[in-house]
């Protein structure tokens, strides 16, 4: 292909020619010929150079062990943070710990407590319970609305807290106390 084509000069005169010669054969492009023209004058080659590839586990060699231990030893760690600390790749990371058992288990975001928040929550049950006496239907005229409320917490991410684990350890994490500083809308 590259003969013809010095002969000459022309990629698709050269593309017809090959079509002619070696007609069961895959033919190259026009645009095929020219970039390998285009590559073999670069660089000299006509074949492209081996893929360097990062070396695994450069340093000490890594046992899944490590991984299990450093897992559970740093339960909301990151993947990726494993990986570096470990010297594996995330990917490997991942079929370790699930060839372990070990499973990414989320949060249940809860509100905070304060230590006034009981006498305030006895009297709220007290004026419920008084109100069920005189008035039975009292709960369904309860009305919940869907709000939006902008407060100076900030958005709670559910999806980037977890905590990895053999088994699953239900934690909580108390993510705002009842203090007033919100605006709904």
């Amino acid at each position: 292909m590259l003969l013809i084509y010095e002969r000459g000069r022309k990629a698709k005169s050269v593309a017809r020619l090959y079509r002619e010669r070696f007609p069961e054969v895959p033919h190259p492009t026009r645009q095929t010929i020219l970039k390998v023209v285009k590559h073999l004058k670069e660089s000299g080659c006509v074949t492209s150079r081996p893929r360097v590839r990062r070396p695994r586990n450069v340093g000490r060699k890594v046992q899944p062990e490590d991984v299990l231990v450093y897992a559970l030893a740093h339960p909301q760690s990151s993947t990726k943070m494993i990986s570096e600390n470990c010297g594996l790749s995330k990917s490997r990371v991942w079929t370790v710990l699930s060839e372990s058992g070990a499973h990414p288990y989320r949060s249940t975001p809860v509100q905070g407590l304060l230590p006034r928040d009981a006498e305030r929550r006895y009297a709220w049950c007290n004026f419920v319970m008084n109100k069920l006496e005189n008035h039975p239907t009292f709960l369904a005229d309860i009305t919940c609305t869907d709000e939006a409320c902008f407060s100076c917490n900030g958005m709670f991410n559910r999806q980037n807290v977890h905590a990895c684990s053999l088994e699953n350890p239900r934690y909580a994490i108390e993510v705002r106390h009842e203090l007033r500083w919100s605006i709904n809308v």
